[in-house]
């Protein structure tokens, strides 16, 4: 009997074949170890909070990070893969999370008693003022909140922005992450820099439409991120930030740079006593922070995380809220609210 063996080499699949194998292979596996990662972390989140290191940087990276649980579940069920429905839990944690926030709502707005205002991180290391001034005009508020301002930057505005906001306090320290600023087309008034160890706020009072109103500038210390996580400082500010705003009249806006996301214990505290303008009624996830215009050669990255809140009380009602479209090349991007009186 003859027996016809084929050589060994004839059994092999093409290269190419044996490289997209690897690939998809490799594709998938890294999906798993997301979802899984995933829905581990949110399973933690929702047991403990932000209370340990893990669970903290979980919820400082949403909704950026949880966002990816679509995809991630989509991926799974493709391949087939019965573990795959465990994801299920981090995408129903985002939708729990965020799905109101793409419900499509309506509001009255009464235009010729409408107070528009921003909050805008200038990143104290900018090089390009006139960037800066471009987004200010275009976005045509009334006040404008200035975290991070340099001495270079606010003498530029003062140049440029004079006719538009002839009332401007700035108080800056060099080329510093403690500079701040207000532009104002109203006359403000009873200003002060409050000052606490490592931090401070700017606070000013203004008329509109026959009501007083103090608006507050603040900017807490960031936590550190990695082996160097402490949120002490950013607690003991955002303590001191609460206990000033109580000094404040009825009327009060409460915006700024807070570094922190809306999962932290820090937000529950300040939300507790003042209303967040966006997740009342903005759209979207509303991320602030990082914008990629900072970084050069990544120019495309999109914002991954939401930092920056314009805060008010029961004497304001907010009408809209948006996060502006550009940073002008700060690693921020604006926060516009419009407001009218109760």
């Amino acid at each position: 009997m003859v027996v016809n063996e084929q050589h060994p080499q004839a059994k092999k699949r093409p290269l190419w074949k044996r490289l997209l194998r690897t690939i998809l292979f490799s594709f998938v596996l890294i999906v798993d170890v997301i979802g899984l990662s995933l829905t581990l972390m949110s399973l933690g989140w929702l047991v403990v909070g932000d209370s340990n290191l893990f669970t903290w940087h979980f919820s400082s990276l949403m909704p950026g990070i949880i966002a990816l649980t679509p995809f991630v579940v989509v991926i799974g069920l493709l391949g087939r893969r019965r573990w795959s429905a465990f994801y299920i839990i981090p995408a129903m944690l985002f939708i729990g999370l965020y799905g109101a926030q793409f419900i499509p709502f309506e509001q009255t707005i009464a235009e010729d008693t409408q107070l528009r205002v921003m909050t805008y991180n200038t990143r104290f290391v900018s090089d390009d003022a006139h960037q800066l001034v471009e987004v200010i005009l275009e976005a045509d508020v009334d006040v404008v909140a200035l975290q991070e301002l340099s001495e270079p930057a606010a003498d530029y505005f003062e140049e440029h922005l004079k006719d538009e906001y002839p009332y401007q306090i700035t108080y800056t320290d060099g080329v510093s992450v403690k500079g701040k600023g207000l532009l104002s087309r109203y006359p403000l008034e009873n200003h002060s820099l409050e000052r606490i160890s490592g931090n401070n706020l700017l606070r000013a009072e203004f008329s509109f439409d026959g009501e007083v109103i103090t608006i507050i500038n603040a900017h807490p210390s960031p936590p550190g991120y990695g082996i160097n996580f402490n949120s002490h400082n950013r607690e003991k500010h955002i303590d001191w930030i609460m206990e000033q705003a109580e000094d404040s009249r009825d009327t009060l806006i409460l915006l700024g740079d807070f570094n922190t996301t809306q999962h932290s214990d820090d937000y529950a505290q300040i939300t507790t006593t003042y209303h967040d303008s966006f997740r009342d009624v903005g759209w979207g996830l509303g991320q602030t922070f990082p914008d990629g215009q900072a970084l050069r050669g990544f120019s495309f990255l999109q914002p991954l995380i939401r930092i920056d809140y314009v805060f008010h009380n029961d004497g304001l009602r907010a009408v809209s809220s948006q996060v502006w479209h550009t940073s002008g090349g700060s690693d921020h991007r604006p926060v516009i609210t419009a407001f009218n009186l109760k």
